[in-house]
């Protein structure tokens, strides 16, 4: 059996299908004085889990027998308005200001550069096999382009179970307390965008 964090880089190798990085030629940085971000943030089709199945939440186990535990989280952080390609949006757009590499620019029409977002993969695993609580994972690329399209630059961070900036979580705690889950993705887009932006 791979363990969480090999699946997790196989999953998102093949996710990806290109490369994850490109850096700025030396014309392009000269130029690239401010940019934009893509509100329209594009998410993997399902949500990556890897841990325990044998906990099914309350009530739920009254009308099924048996549930990936992943589909119920996802569900639940959605029906509590909880939506990781926001989350990202938000902490890449902080992480950029932050950063004071570029002016990031509120209006599209501002800026000839646009930086756009992609999550490969996202969810949770567990830390290690000896473990039963969960951390979240998250890959996310960064690209910018210019005024006629071209990718000028491209950046790449991603979470692993291993050595997560989160708190290692029990399922069902996530499950009844859904600001768990908010807040573990927050860590990790957090952790992930900042180190995207230092790459720029």
């Amino acid at each position: 059996m791979l363990r969480p964090w090999l699946s997790i880089l196989l999953i998102a190798a093949i996710s990806s299908g290109c490369a994850t990085t490109q850096n700025l030629t030396v014309a392009d940085r000269q130029k690239l004085k401010s940019i934009a971000i893509s509100p329209d943030v594009k998410k993997a089709e399902t949500m990556y889990y890897s841990g325990p199945e044998n906990w099914t939440p309350p009530l739920i186990a009254l009308f099924r027998t048996s549930k990936p535990i992943g589909e119920d989280l996802e569900l639940q952080a959605l029906s509590n308005n909880i939506h990781i390609d926001q989350i990202a949006l938000e902490e890449v757009t902080a992480a950029f200001k932050s950063a004071g590499r570029v002016n990031v620019e509120a209006d599209r029409g501002r800026s000839a550069n646009l930086l756009s977002i992609r999550i490969v993969e996202y969810g949770f695993s567990v830390p290690n096999g000896f473990s039963s609580k969960l951390v979240p994972v998250l890959m996310l690329i960064c690209s910018i382009t210019d005024s006629t399209g071209r990718v000028i630059w491209k950046g790449s961070h991603l979470v692993l179970p291993l050595g997560n900036p989160a708190k290692a979580e029990k399922p069902e705690d996530l499950y009844q307390q859904p600001m768990l889950i908010e807040q573990a993705w927050r860590i990790a887009a957090k952790a992930a965008a900042e180190n995207i932006a230092k790459q720029l």
